[in-house]
């Protein structure tokens, strides 16, 4: 502790000779502040070492020179905290890392010692190293205040095992003739909901479907709805939530494994277009005049949430709903929406909407934004029946053909996004199986245990997929 208090008192004697020598007859009026914070965080070139196998097979490095400058770094001021959500690849140097370092009113820049409390200055020539969280402290430039933040720069640690599939089911009929198809899971258990051409939507048992022999036997349908309710469903992972008319369905799985349903009447539904998640005991909607609504006393009374974009911008269509937890903060959790709009009001759309919003343990209120209006560099192609779904911690995405002005080929490729949505690549661990079929209706989800599952239109396919493969045969 002495060696902190006397580095930091050399530092303000420093700053007070400086300050000293400034007040001259050319500098009267000049004003030192006392605010000060970090306002960027930029790293520069970050070499990658990546292991592979000669003609031979023996084992060999090469390195790789990556722009650190396309890792963004998001700095949060209330916590002070400053981390990338898109993790550096496996091999990445985080021993010996350039950055440059931006504050607020030209504060000094420091940084601690990783064995004491010792600080120097952060130069944009001299390599640090952030194998392990470091401290920052930043010294307002009237060297009365300073500020303090720890850095976290993550590094993936290995590459992760590519998705197993198992066909579960080749030919159910009831997938095969729906017109339009949504999933949702309710902890380990999984629903699909499909359209029928009587106007009517199936609730369907996956499990139950994928455990049984016969495609006629109608004992894995759990309930029937009047009219579509295919873009009114949402789940938080223990209650399921569907809208029907004034009518709101809730239904929960008991540790016994039985599905329970209840249904509450005269809701006041009539203003609700689409559900679009649930968390916190909130059921989220979209309400006819185009903004994002929330209940918490099952839908007797809706409320409007706070957005930073325009409402327009907001999907109504083919919506996934996603809560993930932060990266370097359990105590948050991020709520994600990926969809489309409506192609007939906006027919010119390339990408897909994606809005998130972040709720604390505290449930303080923040607004949703719209993520690829400013962060995405590789947003995701605008394709019908979109579906996303969270798998570890990596979202994907698969739809049919590119609809709008988005020309992408029907289940080209599985996106992945590694940074919460903001972009969307391709991944080697994520294909489509062999002998998947499916026309433009498809839906997908993952249930609690990371497996994701697709329902196919016209084939009637169910696949299952997971990381790694299984440890033994499903059902």
């Amino acid at each position: 502790m002495k060696r902190i208090v006397l580095s930091f008192a050399i530092l303000l004697s420093a700053l007070s000779l400086c300050t000293s020598c400034l007040k001259s007859d050319d500098d009267k009026g000049v004003t030192y502040s006392d605010d000060t914070a970090v306002t960027s965080f930029v790293l520069g070139n970050v070499n990658q070492y990546v292991h592979t196998l000669s003609k031979s097979g023996a084992d060999s490095v090469y390195k790789k020179v990556l722009v650190g400058s396309n890792y963004k770094f998001y700095i949060d001021q209330l916590k002070h905290e400053i981390y990338n959500a898109d993790s550096l690849p496996v091999g990445c140097d985080a021993k010996h890392l350039l950055c440059t370092i931006a504050s607020k009113n030209s504060g000094t820049v420091l940084i601690m010692n990783i064995d004491n409390d010792s600080l120097k200055y952060v130069s944009e020539t001299d390599s640090l190293d952030f194998s392990v969280p470091r401290t920052l402290r930043v010294v307002s430039n009237s060297g009365n205040k300073y500020r303090d933040y720890t850095v976290r720069v993550n590094v993936k640690q290995q590459e992760g095992e590519p998705v197993v599939w198992q066909q579960m089911v080749r030919n159910n009929e009831r997938l095969a003739q729906a017109s339009r198809l949504r999933m949702a899971s309710l902890g380990s258990r999984v629903f699909a909901f499909g359209l029928e051409a009587d106007g009517q939507t199936f609730m369907m048992d996956v499990l139950r479907a994928s455990a049984g022999t016969s495609t006629a036997n109608d004992s894995y349908v759990t309930a029937r709805f009047e009219g579509d309710v295919t873009g009114k469903i949402a789940s938080d992972g223990k209650k399921l939530f569907v809208v029907e008319g004034n009518k709101l369905h809730i239904f929960e799985s008991a540790e016994s494994g039985a599905l329970t349903h209840n249904t509450l009447t005269e809701r006041n539904n009539e203003g609700v277009v689409c559900l679009v998640g649930a968390c916190n005991n909130n059921i989220l909607a979209i309400s006819t005049d185009g903004n994002l609504i929330a209940s918490d006393d099952y839908g007797l009374t809706w409320t409007a949430e706070m957005t930073d974009n325009d409402t327009r911008l907001l999907p109504t269509e083919d919506i996934s709903s996603l809560t993930i937890t932060s990266r370097t903060n359990t105590d948050v959790l991020q709520l994600l929406l990926v969809g489309n709009r409506n192609v007939t009001a906006y027919p010119t759309d390339e990408t897909a909407q994606v809005w998130c919003k972040k709720v604390d343990a505290a449930d303080v209120l923040s607004p949703w934004y719209a993520i690829n209006q400013t962060e995405s560099t590789c947003p995701l192609p605008r394709l019908q029946s979109l579906s996303a779904a969270l798998c570890g911690d990596l979202i994907v995405a698969v739809g049919g053909k590119g609809i709008g002005g988005c020309n992408v080929d029907a289940f080209s490729k599985i996106f992945v996004s590694e940074d919460g949505g903001i972009n969307w690549k391709s991944n080697s661990n994520f294909v489509l199986p062999a002998g998947f079929v499916s026309n433009n209706v498809f839906a997908m989800t993952a249930d609690n245990a990371g497996q994701l599952w697709m329902v196919c239109g016209e084939s009637g396919q169910i696949w299952c997929g997971k990381q790694g493969g299984f440890t033994q045969t499903q059902n």
